[in-house]
């Protein structure tokens, strides 16, 4: 995965944009929680194919996560999935920590078979509002569900969160 990152031919971001940036390979809960570095802004971006890393987006992680943010920093999570949804698992998550949350859902790519370009669903995590910028007014707010359990280290709910899609068209 790096090497092609870094692959101008294949993609340009790193090239073009921070060459020398480091590049940590390995489980993002565990190298970030080992880091002494604090962020203005983690992008969390694991959940797009059938394969949901749960231990990510417990309670627990997510805590982690904002014990490395500066003050006014930001988390940032791609939830696109094709059979979850993880709206309410971000919302709750949130909830328990005391965070506002933003969801940005953009469904200008269509449908997936004929497009072949997939929508996007982005959440916001921050301290407060302010921390946000503009995305608190132009973006909707992410209300916990009070229909599924918080997920933490000891409990999630995979099943819970499965998109009920009709088979066959």
């Amino acid at each position: 995965m790096i090497r092609i990152a870094r692959d101008p031919r294949r993609f340009e971001f790193l090239s073009k944009c921070a060459p020398d940036a480091p590049i940590v390979a390995g489980d993002a809960r565990l190298t970030l929680e080992a880091s002494t570095d604090r962020y203005d802004l983690i992008v969390l971006d694991a959940f797009s194919s059938d394969a949901i890393p749960v231990h990510l987006l417990t309670r627990e992680a997510v805590a982690g996560y904002l014990s490395k943010l500066t003050p006014h920093g930001v988390i940032v999570v791609h939830i696109s999935n094709r059979y979850f949804d993880l709206a309410p698992v971000v919302g709750n998550v949130a909830q328990s920590l005391g965070l506002v949350a933003y969801l940005r859902e953009d469904t200008s790519a269509g449908d997936l078979l004929t497009t072949m370009k997939a929508n996007a669903r982005l959440v916001v995590l921050a301290r407060d509002a302010v921390a946000t910028g503009s995305i608190a007014a132009s973006w909707t707010p992410l209300q916990p569900d009070r229909s599924s359990a918080l997920w933490t280290d000891d409990y999630s709910n995979i099943l819970g969160v499965m998109l009920h899609k009709r088979l066959g068209g």
